[in-house]
């Protein structure tokens, strides 16, 4: 049984927001809009 959740709040363990990004991209490119990207 396991007995322990981790959790990774983005950037302390793994920098996922380019993921999250592309994912975005991905699906919405799909029908047809795109997403520009703003810092």
């Amino acid at each position: 049984m396991k007995k322990y959740v981790l959790f990774d709040h983005d950037g302390v363990l793994v920098d996922t927001e380019f993921w999250y990004y592309r994912a975005g991209e991905r699906a919405l490119a799909d029908i047809g809009l795109s997403l520009d990207k703003v810092r």
